[in-house]
């Protein structure tokens, strides 16, 4: 029988060598490598900040008014006798055109009524013409015959004085002399009072005259034309219906000149004008209209000269589904006030020859109501950096890329922004690496890896130079040139409008 602890002898030489092997194992392995902390980078996309000829724009939106209406007014009171086949709303109608013809038999028979009554007066001229000459025959005879009879009467009271001659007999002859000197003067009483006969028959020669020129003046207002050529905007007549003096019978919109309205924030309005080398004007203290239009006043006289207001161009665009209809445009003028709330003035433009090209419904004409976008074109503003939105943060910081390709926080001060970009007053200059991609998060310092964008740099400068809008603007101005002497359409196009 063996010893209990017999077993447990056995088994120690293998733990021992187990341990044994452990430690040979251990022993043998090396220790962990050490690395040393490596700066991470970030790729960022850059462009160089560009130094471009800058041309400012701002777009607003309003409505086409025709810059003119008339309303066809009723001058005369009678019968509505004829009325033109043009004479429905929509239809177009050339200047000159008769629309209304009223029943004129009661104004012709009036003519012709002060008519005869200026004959009869030219026919009691001519009688007082004769009058007047009887009368001075008939008072050179009477004065001959005056002075026979003064020499009878002085023969017989001679006579008489040397008893020749009875004293009633020289008498008599005295009184013929007396009757003969009264006739006289009663004739020469007839010729005084001829002048003051005359007056009156040539005032009311006059008189009938100038109620004749009435008379043919309501005659001539019994037929109403078009003034010049335009659209149908309403009628308010129908045939043989009566109609009474100052009573509207149609409204034409003139379709020479269409205007637009816009309203544009008044900050970006004065973008659009050159530096005026004056100090700033404070605008909540004066209307845009007087700011704009008054050369002289509050501001002194040499602050609006150089505005130049009236370099300020334009574009005029329609949406219809997927297209997108131009029309040149020309500044036109300021409306009278801006809203105090929106900061806002409405800015007016003016389209000539806007049925001109119409197509419909390819290219429908610029009629009355349409909304519009106008873009307002100012004059270019040389030497100017521009950046794309994307480079802005927290309104007033860009990043750029120093010597060392790390990141530096640029406090800057924003010109004038526009749709995709903005300018720059101070705080970069030119040739600056700018970053326009988003860095998360933006760490003052951190390691860059620039990249330019140079498709984007590209698009920013064309944008800028307005390039685009300049092309378009001289294309549409060459397409709707107006040509001296030449109508605005004829008859047979605005009939398709």
């Amino acid at each position: 029988m063996s010893h209990p602890n017999t077993k447990n002898w056995h088994v120690f030489p293998g733990l021992l060598l187990g341990i044994v092997a452990f430690l040979v194992l251990v022993a043998s392995q090396s220790a962990p490598e050490r690395k040393d902390n490596q700066e991470r980078s970030y790729a960022v996309r850059t462009i160089k900040a560009p130094l471009v000829n800058f041309i400012p724009r701002t777009i607003g939106y309003g409505y086409v008014e025709p810059n003119k209406t008339w309303e066809a007014v009723a001058q005369v009171t009678g019968q509505v006798a004829t009325v033109s086949s043009k004479l429905k709303k929509g239809r177009i109608v050339q200047k000159g055109q008769l629309l209304v013809k009223i029943a004129k038999e009661d104004y012709e028979l009036a003519a012709a009524q002060i008519q005869a009554n200026i004959q009869s007066t030219m026919g009691e001229l001519q009688q007082l013409e004769i009058k007047e000459q009887n009368a001075r025959v008939a008072l050179a005879i009477e004065k001959n015959s005056l002075k026979i009879s003064k020499k009878e009467a002085d023969r017989k009271a001679k006579l008489a004085r040397n008893g020749s001659l009875s004293k009633a007999s020289a008498d008599q002859e005295q009184r013929n002399y007396l009757q003969q000197k009264q006739n006289v003067q009663n004739q020469q009483n007839t010729l005084n009072l001829i002048p003051a006969e005359k007056a009156v028959s040539e005032a009311k020669l006059a008189s009938y005259q100038a109620q004749l020129k009435d008379a043919m003046l309501d005659l001539a207002r019994t037929e109403i034309k078009a003034p010049f050529w335009g659209r149908m905007a309403d009628v308010k007549i129908e045939a043989d219906q009566y109609v009474q003096t100052g009573q509207v019978l149609a409204i034409v919109d003139s379709i020479s000149v269409a205007e637009i309205s816009a309203q544009i924030p008044v900050d970006k309005f004065l973008s659009l004008l050159p530096p005026s080398g004056e100090d700033e004007v404070d605008i909540q203290q004066i209307s845009m209209a007087q700011f704009l239009n008054q050369p002289t006043g509050l501001y002194g006289e040499n602050l609006m000269p150089k505005r130049k207001l009236f370099n300020i161009e334009a574009i005029v665009r329609l949406q219809t589904g997927s297209k997108l209809i131009e029309w040149p445009a020309k500044f036109a003028r300021m409306d009278a006030s801006i809203d105090p709330k929106t900061r806002t003035g409405g800015v007016v433009v003016s389209v000539d020859k806007p049925y001109e090209k119409a197509n419909p419904p390819e290219r429908p004409a610029l009629v009355k109501d349409m909304y519009c976008q106008v873009e307002l074109i100012g004059q270019a503003q040389p030497d100017t950096i521009v950046l794309p939105i994307s480079a802005l943060h927290n309104g007033n910081q860009v990043y750029v890329v120093d010597e060392e390709n790390r990141l530096e926080k640029r406090d800057i001060e924003v010109g004038l922004f526009q749709d995709t970009f903005f300018t720059i007053d101070e705080g970069i200059e030119e040739s600056d690496t700018v970053i326009v991609s988003d860095v998360v998060p933006a760490v003052t310092g951190m390691l860059l890896i620039p990249q330019e964008d140079n498709v984007l740099l590209e698009s920013l400068i064309e944008k800028a130079e307005g390039k685009q809008v300049k092309n378009t603007l001289k294309y549409l101005q060459q397409e709707f040139a107006i040509e001296t002497g030449n109508e605005v359409l004829t008859p047979e196009a605005g009939e398709n409008q």
